[in-house]
């Protein structure tokens, strides 16, 4: 027996195997993963074009400019995840009180 993305069985053990056994509360499990993983890949592309704008060369040391770029880069980069948790769980409280 093999399973789709939403929990379903593929398979012809357990009946009928028609589109009314989708279990609702997997399908939203399965959206929320994904709007994560779609947000955390914009956070990545972000961060990212942050991290190529402070010019890093290869050196013994960062100089004062790159050093304060760098920790910008970082500090975002933080207060955009927290951000991110701390609305996610908003939602999902949200979610538990309807």
């Amino acid at each position: 027996m093999s399973f789709d993305s939403f929990g379903t069985s593929g398979g012809s053990a357990g009946g009928g195997g028609g589109e009314g056994n989708i279990d609702p509360k997997l399908v939203q499990m399965a959206y929320q993963m994904q709007m994560q993983a779609e947000i955390m890949q914009r956070m990545a592309k972000v961060s990212e074009m942050c991290w190529d704008t402070c010019d890093i060369n290869p050196k013994d040391h960062l100089d004062g400019k790159q050093e304060t770029c760098l920790r910008f880069c970082a500090e975002r980069y933080i207060d955009s995840a927290n951000y991110i948790r701390n609305r996610l769980a908003q939602k999902g409280a949200n979610k538990g009180l309807s």
